[in-house]
């Protein structure tokens, strides 16, 4: 959704580049991946949550890529764009969920 509306705003104010519109997309993506898995109860930052929340959003991004291409005319090298936005939206939650996750969980014991 947010790579969605990155990239109309983008041709609306013809201002970047539409690739920009993944960057977005992989950013938002982890972010609301993180916050919500870290709202579950018992929730922990496990290898497995990292990876599936990775492979989720790399799907995600293949998938709008492809729909971006073929239905609005999308990327200048989409044969670049769109298998590097698939990877660097796996690469990305693996290296920030981390701190993300530190930043969102509430600190333990007595408060001071």
């Amino acid at each position: 959704m947010a790579a969605a509306v990155a990239l109309a705003l983008i041709r609306y104010y013809q201002f970047g580049d539409d690739p920009m519109a993944m960057i977005v997309g992989a950013t938002v993506g982890t972010q609301a991946g993180v916050l919500a898995h870290s709202r579950q109860p018992d929730a922990a930052a496990t290898r497995r949550a990292k990876l599936m929340l990775a492979a989720v959003l790399a799907a995600v991004a293949l998938l709008f890529g492809l729909m971006v291409q073929f239905g609005v005319g999308g990327f200048e090298n989409p044969a670049i764009t769109i298998p590097l936005s698939a990877v660097g939206s796996f690469v990305f939650p693996l290296a920030v969920f981390d701190s993300m996750w530190k930043a969102l969980r509430k600190p333990e014991g007595p408060a001071a």
